[in-house]
């Protein structure tokens, strides 16, 4: 089973996740202005190496699968979209 992790800094990077079509993946999200969250949030950038926000990592039990990067990509969220949808493609 896919999960995919994201890590945002404001309401219009979750609001654009939260209403993205994701093909069933687990999600968890973590918010990195939150006081509670923020540990978790550096923890899994710095595991990818990642230095901005948003943030989203694909992991299939406990291995990392795919990350997609702002530093990369200015629309992660559509990137990671496509990758689930064309990964469901080719596992049926």
């Amino acid at each position: 089973m896919l999960t995919v992790k994201f890590v945002y800094d404001n309401e219009h990077d979750f609001v654009k996740f939260y209403s993205a079509d994701l093909n069933g993946a687990f999600v968890e999200t973590f918010d990195e202005s939150h006081y509670k969250e923020k540990k978790q949030a550096y923890k899994l950038k710095s595991a990818c190496g990642a230095r901005m926000t948003p943030f989203a990592a694909v992991y299939e039990g406990d291995e990392l699968i795919k990350a997609f990067y702002t530093e990369a990509d200015s629309n992660i969220i559509k990137s990671l979209i496509n990758y689930l949808h064309n990964e469901n493609i080719n596992n049926q």
